[in-house]
C-alpha cells in the first residue's frame, strides 16, 4: 500500500558501534490512532503483569542511508504514526518517553540492532533527516494489524512510574506489516463467516467498499489474512474463510483493514475505482 507522510520530529541516537542513527517520527492519516488513555492508565498498564489491549499502531520503514552535517554516512529510519497520537506524545513527557522506548525496541527487534535507549535526543528545529519523498512511498502499511513479539519493560524507564514492579509480558506497540494470502494445507473445513458489505463515500467524496466480517473465534487480528483483488475479497482465519467477488473495480493498493477486538469484527475499507 502506498501512503504519503510528513515529517514530525527527528531523534538521534547511536548503535553499539557508536554510529549515528536517526529516527524520523512522521505522521500519516493512513495510520490509525490508538485508544485515547490517560497518564494514570498508561502507568497502570506499564506496571501491571496482566495483558493489555492498548497498542500504538506504527509503521517502521526500511533503513535509508544519508549524510550527517559533517558529511559522514549514517542511517535513518522512518517511523510513521497517526497525527492524533503524535500531538499527544509531543505534548506529554510520559507518553513521549513511552513511545520512544517502544520505538527503539521495535527497531532492535525488527532489524536485529542494538541502539542506545538512554542517550537519544530530539533534534532542535529538525523534523526529518534526509529528503522526504515528494511522491507516495512504499511502506509496510498493513492489511491487518498484528502484534509484535513481547517486549520486556522496566517501569523506571518511564518517568512517573514506580520501580520494583514486574514488567508486562505483552507488547505495547503494534508494528504494521503487509500479509499476502498463501496456500496451506487445510486440516479442518473452514466456515464462511457472516459479513456485511456497503458503499460509503469518504470526506473527499470517493466511494469506498466497507466490509464487516464477523470472526467470533478470533481475539486479535494476528492470524487473519486479507487479500484484495480488483473485484475479489478474501479473508482467512484459522476457522473461517470468506472468498467473494464483487461487481466493482477495487483500488486494492489502498485497501485498509483493522480488527475490532471488542466486537471481534474485521473491518475492510477499499476505495472503488468505478462500478
Amino acid at each position: 500500500m502506498y501512503i504519503v507522510f510528513i515529517g514530525g520530529i527527528c531523534v538521534k541516537t547511536r548503535d553499539d558501534q557508536k554510529n549515528k542513527v536517526f529516527i524520523n517520527v512522521c505522521t500519516s492519516d493512513a495510520i490509525p490512532a490508538p485508544e485515547d488513555i490517560t497518564d494514570q492508565e498508561l502507568i497502570t498498564i506499564l506496571e501491571s503483569e496482566a495483558p493489555s489491549d492498548f497498542r500504538v499502531p506504527m509503521s517502521i520503514g526500511q533503513p535509508h542511508y544519508e549524510k550527517d552535517k559533517s558529511g559522514e554516512s549514517c542511517v535513518a529510519y522512518d517511523v510513521i504514526i497517526s497525527p492524533q497520537f503524535f500531538l499527544k506524545m509531543t505534548d506529554n513527557p510520559l507518553f513521549h518517553n513511552f513511545f520512544m522506548i517502544a520505538t527503539l525496541e521495535g527497531l532492535e527487534e525488527k532489524y536485529s540492532l542494538k541502539v542506545d535507549k538512554n542517550g537519544w535526543i530530539v533534534m532542535k528545529n529538525k523534523k526529518y533527516h534526509g529528503s522526504i519523498p515528494e511522491q507516495t512511498v512504499r511502506t509496510n502499511i498493513p492489511l491487518v494489524q498484528e502484534l509484535s513479539k513481547a517486549r520486556h519493560w522496566n517501569p523506571e524507564d518511564i518517568p512517573g512510574t514506580s520501580s520494583g514492579t514486574a514488567p508486562p509480558s505483552q507488547p505495547l506497540i503494534t508494528e504494521l506489516s503487509t500479509k499476502t494470502l498463501t496456500s496451506s494445507p487445510v486440516k479442518i473445513e473452514k466456515k464462511k463467516p457472516k459479513f456485511l458489505m456497503k458503499k460509503i463515500p469518504d470526506k473527499n467524496g470517493v466511494e469506498n467498499l466497507i466490509a464487516e466480517i464477523n470472526l467470533p473465534s478470533m481475539v486479535t487480528g494476528h492470524e487473519v489474512v486479507v487479500d484484495v483483488g480488483g473485484d475479489r475479497l478474501v479473508v482467512e482465519s484459522p476457522k473461517n474463510l470468506l472468498d467473494v467477488f464483487v461487481p466493482l473495480s477495487l483500488d486494492s493498493n489502498n485497501a485498509e483493514a483493522h480488527f475490532v477486538t471488542s466486537t471481534r469484527v474485521l473491518v475492510v475499507r477499499v476505495p472503488i475505482l468505478h462500478t
